[in-house]
């Protein structure tokens, strides 16, 4: 059995990038199993709901890219999803990969690998989308080995206001340091995750500072990797998760 997030991290703490996506299609069970294999400590992805209800792994809002669908996710049922080839676009090799359920990934990846879900779409205010995604990590006992994260700073309030423990990882674009530190300290977020030209000077100790984690995405070269380490990052989120960065165990946290 692995570890909770809480309890046990690596430094630096390497994130495949919806898997490893550079060598396999994103987002697929083989990008998730290559990541393991490369020895990544966490796997980043994404899902979001079908219209009829199921958590699925997807990045983009639309299936045109990676399924040759041109329909937004929410519009089409779990059924017309599991029609669709998520492995053709990248490569001939890859052809008939299937686009997982969340159910699918937890079942492979339980006690196998930590997982950071990244929530995609809309999610409306009380809709039963939250409590249901927290009841699925629950009956697969994986509530401590997640993540969840999103750009959507609501749908974060919506996942604190139902579990005050579950690891949240703010995701920040273009809000200014001011505003995401609030929104950090407000959520009790466990990671905030910033684009590379949001780590100024200072900014890590600032983190730090409110006893968080900071990850930097998305870093494909070992000289970016050892720039970023320099200011004092603790992890990052990558498409090559064999990059040879060394590894140590840095602290332990409470949880």
């Amino acid at each position: 059995m692995m570890k909770p997030i809480k309890k046990l991290f690596q430094h630096p703490f390497v994130i495949a990038h919806r898997g490893a996506s550079a060598y396999v299609p994103e987002n697929t069970i083989s990008a998730f199993e290559a990541a393991v294999k490369m020895k990544a400590d966490m796997i980043e992805l994404d899902i979001q709901l079908t219209s009829d209800g199921y958590w699925i792994v997807m990045h983009d809002l639309s299936l045109k890219r990676t399924c040759g669908l041109r329909k937004k996710v929410q519009s089409v049922t779990l059924g017309q999803i599991k029609t669709l080839d998520a492995g053709s676009w990248f490569s001939p090799q890859f052809a008939g990969e299937k686009v997982p359920t969340l159910e699918e990934l937890l079942t492979w990846a339980k006690h196998k690998v930590r997982l950071n879900l990244e929530i995609k779409g809309r999610v409306k205010k009380n809709s039963p989308a939250i409590p249901s995604l927290l009841k699925t990590l629950s009956k697969h006992g994986m509530g401590k080995e997640i993540i969840l994260s999103s750009f959507d700073w609501k749908i974060l309030r919506q996942v604190r206001a139902c579990d005050k423990k579950i690891a949240l990882g703010l995701l920040v674009n273009r809000q200014p340091r001011y505003r995401y530190l609030r929104e950090a300290i407000d959520l009790k977020a466990f990671s905030v995750n910033l684009p590379p030209h949001k780590l100024k000077k200072g900014v890590s100790e600032k983190i730090h500072r409110l006893k968080m984690v900071v990850w930097v995405y998305t870093l494909n070269s070992l000289p970016e990797v050892n720039q970023y380490l320099k200011m004092g990052i603790d992890g990052f989120f990558t498409n090559f998760p064999d990059l040879p960065v060394k590894k140590k165990i840095l602290f332990s946290r409470s949880g």
